[in-house]
């Protein structure tokens, strides 16, 4: 008796672990099929226009940016470029310097007419010895082309012009340039 439960008991095992086998198989089939698109774009143009324009007085600016994406490489699409705009308002002064603000998310329109929306997107900006400010964003691609990648973009803006700050106009625009991957 105690022979036949010994091999009931071995028979379950074995059941066992041919259950867990085919499921980690049937997971890791599953995930090569979901694995996310790459995207690389080297040449862009990240583009703040500023209203009122920027002065050395603390006041609230609406920022319009515009990011123009250009000499794009994509896995499995024929997409090229791609641009994005949104709008947020600060309280800012050129004493104090222009900090880009987070966005919850965005969307990136691609010149094949597909789209890509990033989400949750963090900033991290870093001052430079020389004034310009370098941001490196990060954020998930929650729809369209590149869905579940990882997004990450840098951009850097110029110092801004202390002889416009001093104007009664100020600083109207900033332009640098930017990249961005999809991981």
């Amino acid at each position: 008796m105690k022979l036949t439960v010994l091999m009931h008991l071995r028979f379950i095992r074995l059941l066992f672990c041919a259950l867990l086998l085919v499921a980690c198989l049937a997971i890791s089939s599953g995930a090569a099929h979901a694995s996310p698109a790459v995207l690389t774009c080297l040449a862009g143009t990240f583009t703040n226009t500023y209203s009122p324009g920027i002065t050395n007085t603390r006041q609230s600016i609406k920022i319009s940016a515009h990011e123009d994406l250009d000499d794009c490489t994509a896995t499995g699409s024929n997409l090229t470029a791609g641009s994005t705009s949104y709008s947020v308002t600060v309280t800012t002064s050129c004493l104090l310097g222009i900090n880009i603000p987070s966005i919850s998310s965005a969307v990136y329109h691609w010149n094949d007419g597909s789209s890509s929306t990033i989400a949750t997107i963090t900033d991290i900006s870093t001052r430079l010895v020389n004034g310009t400010l370098q941001v490196t964003a990060t954020g998930h691609v929650v729809a369209g082309y590149g869905s579940g990648s990882l997004a990450t973009y840098t951009i850097v803006l110029p110092q801004l012009d202390p002889l416009k700050c001093a104007t009664p106009q100020g600083v109207t625009q900033q332009q640098g340039p930017e990249s961005l991957n999809f991981v």
